[in-house]
């Protein structure tokens, strides 16, 4: 049975907003002390650039 993309429903939620030290946990749990330290190091070094490429996603209107 295939189901179209209008036959999907989504349930939104608002998102809970983590902070630097609850990714630092979640990602030591995950892959471990040195593990998480390189991806938080990664993660500090590419933020600005993420945030500068940002600006130019494409937005899709959502349909209603």
């Amino acid at each position: 049975m295939k189901t179209s993309l209008r036959q999907m429903t989504y349930n939104y939620q608002a998102k809970k907003v983590k902070s630097d030290a609850d990714y630092f946990t979640e990602w030591t749990e995950k892959y471990g002390e040195e593990g998480a330290k390189v991806i938080r190091d990664t993660v500090k070094a590419n933020v600005e650039d993420y945030e500068y490429l940002k600006q130019f996603a494409i937005k899709v209107p959502a349909r209603n």
